[in-house]
């Protein structure tokens, strides 16, 4: 019950974004990944899928057709779930540490509906910073080399997940199929679908920024890219970076205008104390 109630509070406020933001345009379909590190040191790690129900109403398809789509659907997603659960039990069993046993640090809940946004998914709760590292370890992803000036910025490029490669398609082509295919099983017609692909980032630092094509502030710092298939394959690349001051830059640089300052005033001093006399 809990994790159903954690579900639709963050499916519900993901679909606000979409529906009632003026900064990020309405969308009726899209699939959604979602990442929210959270104040209190948890890491939500959500997907969601819209049903489309009056679309496929408009459609011609009947209210038992839909139910039967949403539940191809349910059963398509939870083939996803799975395979996270599965490589997470891998991950364990290869490196076993009752620190961050699945169940307890790792809750994994099941997919199912929300009536109030019209979607479907599933949640991931790591309990801490260290569990998420600890079933994502590190493989050295692309960092740029610091920009130092006044501030100093350090960029980190990735992958925008949707992107990401799974055989010959990538996995936004697969979760679109995971859509399609419910539907032509029950209704054996083929309904146009060009959702959009939702990554957002949620994180309570405000020094993190982003190249994201849309920012939202609520009470986390939300960093939204979304893209139509075609746009992420031509642009499948996210960045996020931090800007620091240059402390010591601005130091020497204080440290001179006051010295200058200082050297001006006497400057002034003795050019008068020469007019004087």
């Amino acid at each position: 019950m809990k994790k159903c109630l954690i579900i639709m509070a963050i499916i519900f406020s993901c679909c606000m974004f979409f529906s009632c933001s003026s900064d990020v345009p309405k969308s009726n379909e899209f699939i959604m990944l979602s990442i929210s590190n959270d104040t209190n040191g948890q890491i939500r790690q959500s997907f969601h899928f819209t049903l489309g129900s009056e679309k496929l109403r408009s459609n011609g398809m009947t209210n038992l057709e839909i139910e039967n789509v949403k539940k191809e659907l349910i059963k398509n997603v939870t083939l996803f779930r799975d395979e996270f659960y599965l490589s997470f039990i891998i991950a364990y069993n290869t490196n076993p540490n009752p620190n961050y046993k699945i169940g307890q640090e790792l809750l994994i809940s099941m997919p199912s509906y929300i009536e109030a946004s019209d979607t479907i998914g599933f949640t991931l709760i790591f309990s801490s910073i260290e569990t998420w590292n600890y079933y994502h370890p590190s493989t050295g992803g692309e960092s740029g080399n610091p920009e130092v000036g006044f501030m100093i910025k350090t960029s980190s490029e990735g992958a925008f997940p949707f992107a990401a490669k799974i055989g010959e398609i990538t996995v936004g082509e697969r979760y679109k199929e995971a859509y399609t295919k419910a539907v032509e099983t029950v209704a054996n017609k083929n309904i146009e679908y060009d959702p959009d692909f939702v990554y957002d980032y949620a994180t309570p630092l405000s020094v993190i920024k982003s190249d994201s094509e849309y920012k939202i502030n609520n009470n986390l710092h939300h960093h939204i890219w979304m893209r139509k298939l075609n746009e992420y394959k031509e642009n499948d690349k996210i960045t996020i970076y931090t800007l620091q001051a240059n402390r010591g830059l601005w130091y020497i640089t204080i440290l001179f205008i006051v010295i200058a300052g200082l050297g001006l005033t006497l400057l002034i001093f003795k050019l008068q104390d020469r007019k004087r006399h």
